[in-house]
């Protein structure tokens, strides 16, 4: 809920040691039910989604230990954020 992100947020550490290096949480794979040839879309997962660089990196940084990344969402996305030191935001479409 909107209250508990609001909670979370005021009770942030300016200067608490983050221990993530870089975090990224949501869609990687976008999937399409029906194929629509004029956007060059395929049914089923999108090749054209976020030119790869969402896939790139869920694929290079699962294992990684100071680099998160994340499909699809999360109870904990905001402590997730507070504890990054830096939040990656790479284009979907």
């Amino acid at each position: 809920s909107s209250n508990r992100i609001r909670a979370s947020w005021t009770h942030f550490d300016i200067g608490k040691e983050r221990n993530i290096l870089a975090h990224f949480r949501g869609t990687v794979y976008w999937q399409h039910e029906t194929a629509d040839p004029s956007l060059l879309i395929k049914s089923g997962k999108s090749d054209l989604y976020s030119y790869g660089v969402r896939q790139y990196l869920l694929e290079h940084y699962k294992n990684d230990k100071d680099v998160k990344i994340y499909e699809g969402g999360s109870d904990h996305y905001v402590e997730e954020v507070l504890n990054s030191k830096f939040c990656l935001c790479p284009r979907g479409f």
